[in-house]
């Protein structure tokens, strides 16, 4: 009988450990990748990592990856096969999940895409925030694939600050997870748990007293990541290939005139009407097939000054349709920031 009983707790501890291992392996589909998380950005390593953080902290996370590239191992898009403008930068699912007492509390995060340049797909580690400071807020955050057609947020745990996932003082499970939707042999959205996938928990303890801190931080966080997504570091290429077409209103000094009119709170530093394939004229209809207006169909492509900083952005001109085969004055018919931030650069750029 001696014998039996530790053969048994052997048998036990045995099976614990492979439940354990089995947990482990659910939450990570990518081998040899870890996540780390701090209170202070992380530089070139994981160094001062830990999984406890207060709600007074900052926090921020970072992927590592064994002998994979950030592409390879959750099969990024490659160059030119992205869905972003410039067919480069990319994005991977960033999932944040509240939990107490191993009971979710309300949904995940509202804005599951976390943008990725495309150089940092040939990285072998990602850093990345989750409650980031201000003014170091860096993590792109938003609800669609492509990142700025939908508006861009900072710091997922900030959206996640609410009563009904923090009810009370105490210590939650905060749970982030990094994964990409994958396709099978056959083309098809493969199950779940085939997407490469990483998710690492750590201990969040909340205080109600850093509630109207968080709030404050989380919008000037934003506010910071929405600004510097729509930086130029130079300007624009296509202000450098301006269109050959010969039509009297549409000359330099009649566009030149028709900013100034219209736009009267940009003031325009340089302007240059793009290049134009097919008709420079298109008369549009409604659903009806009732005349609304006659399109000059190049761009005209405008950095102008504001508010002391310098933006470019693009506006298009039309003739509204009067009736009787008539059209009105060429007017400014919409413009880039009427839709979208327009992208800004420091003045001494603009050239």
């Amino acid at each position: 009988m001696k014998k039996i009983i530790p053969f048994f707790l052997v048998n036990l501890l045995l099976s614990f450990a492979a439940r354990s291992q089995e947990q482990e392996e659910a939450r990570k589909t990518i081998a040899g990748a870890k996540m780390y998380f701090s209170d202070q950005p992380f530089a070139a390593s994981n160094a001062g990592s830990k999984n406890s953080f207060t709600s007074s902290d900052f926090i921020y996370g970072r992927l590592e990856l064994d002998n994979k590239t950030l592409g390879e191992a959750f099969g990024l898009p490659k160059d030119g096969e992205s869905n972003m403008s410039n067919g480069s930068d990319c994005s991977l699912y960033f999932e944040v999940t509240v939990f107490k007492d191993d009971e979710q509390r309300g949904r995940e995060n509202m804005w599951p895409f976390l943008y990725v340049w495309g150089k940092e797909k040939t990285n072998t580690t990602l850093n990345f925030d989750i409650l980031p400071e201000p003014a170091k807020a860096k993590s792109m955050n938003s609800g669609t694939e492509n990142s700025t057609s939908s508006g861009l947020a900072s710091g997922q745990l900030y959206e996640l600050i609410t009563k009904e996932r923090f009810p009370e003082n105490g210590a939650y499970t905060v749970r982030v997870k990094l994964y990409q939707q994958s396709l099978d042999d056959w083309g098809v959205l493969a199950a779940a748990d085939k997407w490469p996938m990483i998710e690492e928990d750590f201990t969040f303890n909340f205080d109600g007293k850093d509630i109207k801190k968080l709030m404050a931080n989380g919008a000037a966080a934003g506010e910071l990541v929405k600004e510097n997504a729509y930086r130029l570091d130079k300007m624009p290429d296509w202000f450098y290939k301006a269109g050959k077409f010969n039509d009297p209103k549409a000359t330099n000094a009649a566009i030149a005139a028709i900013l100034k009119r219209d736009i009267p709170t940009k003031s325009i530093l340089k302007f240059v009407t793009s290049e134009s394939i097919g008709p420079l004229w298109v008369v549009e209809k409604d659903n009806y097939g009732a005349i609304m207006r006659r399109t000059f169909m190049p761009t005209i492509n405008i950095a102008y000054k504001r508010d002391g900083k310098c933006y470019v952005g693009t506006v298009r001109f039309w003739e509204p349709y009067e009736g009787y085969g008539k059209y009105g004055t060429l007017i400014v018919g919409s413009e880039s920031s009427s839709r979208r931030s327009d992208y800004w650069l420091d003045c001494s750029l603009v050239k």
